[in-house]
């Protein structure tokens, strides 16, 4: 089989996968995934000049997130104590700070930053909230902070293995990890970051060992759903300190203004991965 490692998956397995999404999600989340993936994404697109989020929109997408993950009701209360006025105006300022062509100048990491900063000043909204209301505005290149795409970008990290059970502190710097290796593969196999996140979550549902293709055991080696759940939460706080206090630096490095950057490849902790060649479409 094809391997399904990030820095080795062929645009055809990739595809093979992105198919198979829609079956791998339960009846019940249908509904928010169409407005997650169809609805919201085109309402904000058609507000020219004016991009936002509604409070109910903000809202839906809390609870896909919710759903589609670990449910914590709490987080959802937080989010419906904001005013519609101030999820309106906290959204749109933070959408007039990304550059409209994020391609050009810095990496993603860095021109992130203050989009990211701006949300989670909203109560209940931390970076990996804030990452899905930047993938909203801006889906074929900005990633939704999902434990399924960070586990699969940096599945052989050493500081902190663990496959599909890897614990995750849901802060700046994994954000930082993720949008490297997103940034390079969508660029290797010219695919939208919104659909790598869709074959994570087909991989991770999976549990697929992303080295041979095959179907791995092990489940979810002992991590139990609330202690993950209150993992997230506890990470997302971290995370919001960071940014407000700067401890959540990004990278420094730029290229020439006004010109289409190339995708850095993201450095890997293991030797002897051999890149694939792409796949034409």
């Amino acid at each position: 089989m094809i391997p399904n490692h990030i820095r080795t998956i062929s645009l055809q397995s990739f595809n093979d996968i992105l198919l198979r999404y829609p079956a791998s999600v339960p009846g019940k989340l249908q509904d928010l995934d169409t407005l997650r993936y169809d609805a919201i994404p085109a309402k904000v697109s058609s507000r020219q000049g004016v991009a936002f989020l509604t409070k109910d929109e903000v809202e839906k997408l809390v609870e896909w997130k919710l759903k589609h993950g670990t449910f914590r009701p709490t987080l959802l209360s937080l989010v419906q104590s904001n005013t519609s006025e101030t999820i309106e105006e906290t959204t749109k300022r933070a959408f007039e700070k990304l550059p409209k062509n994020l391609l050009e100048g810095p990496e993603l990491e860095k021109l992130l930053l203050d989009p990211l900063k701006e949300l989670t000043k909203l109560r209940g909204i931390g970076p990996a909230t804030a990452s899905l209301l930047l993938s909203v505005m801006r889906p074929e290149t900005i990633p939704f902070f999902s434990d399924e795409l960070f586990r699969w970008c940096c599945w052989d990290h050493p500081e902190s293995p663990g496959g599909w059970a890897r614990k995750i502190k849901y802060n700046v710097k994994e954000y930082q990890q993720l949008l490297g290796h997103v940034e390079f593969t969508t660029k290797r196999l010219e695919v939208r970051a919104v659909d790598m996140e869709k074959v994570a979550w087909v991989l991770g549902r999976d549990k697929a060992d992303v080295f041979t293709g095959e179907e791995a055991g092990g489940g979810d080696m002992g991590i139990k759903r609330d202690e993950k759940g209150a993992n997230e939460e506890i990470g997302e706080k971290t995370a919001m300190k960071q940014l407000d206090g700067g401890g959540g630096k990004m990278s420094k490095q730029t290229s020439k203004k006004g010109t289409k950057r190339k995708a850095r490849e993201p450095i890997s902790p293991v030797e002897g991965v051999r890149k694939s060649s792409r796949i034409k479409k």
